[in-house]
């Protein structure tokens, strides 16, 4: 996988404008993120080091963990405008486990598709 370092604090928005959607890494089809690597506090340097789509996330924060190096040994996931949407360093302070981490922020920003009106 090709790697790729950038400012976070620079990039924002959730999609791409004027550019191609990645591939999934992992199934060949558009990817909705990238993973990667930051330091501890997520702002400074992110390594990208490949592109999933939303049911390969948990398979790419797997396959990280225990692989990054020096100071940028986070795994992250990023939007498809390479701003950080999620940092496994948040899991670790509350003690659980990156995959875990990720569930819990899918749960914490769903949409209910239903509405309790009477």
């Amino acid at each position: 996988m090709d790697t790729e370092k950038f400012c976070v604090t620079s990039l924002s928005g959730s999609r791409p404008s004027g550019m191609e959607i990645p591939k999934c890494s992992f199934l060949g089809i558009p990817a909705n993120y990238y993973i990667g690597f930051a330091d501890k506090d997520g702002i400074d340097n992110v390594r990208i080091v490949g592109a999933v789509c939303a049911q390969m996330v948990e398979k790419g924060l797997v396959n990280l963990l225990g692989k990054g190096s020096g100071e940028l040994n986070w795994p992250v996931v990023l939007d498809l405008n390479k701003k950080v949407c999620y940092h496994s360093f948040e899991a670790h302070v509350m003690d659980i486990s990156a995959v875990m981490g990720w569930k819990q922020q899918l749960c914490s920003k769903a949409v209910p598709i239903w509405t309790n009106s009477v």
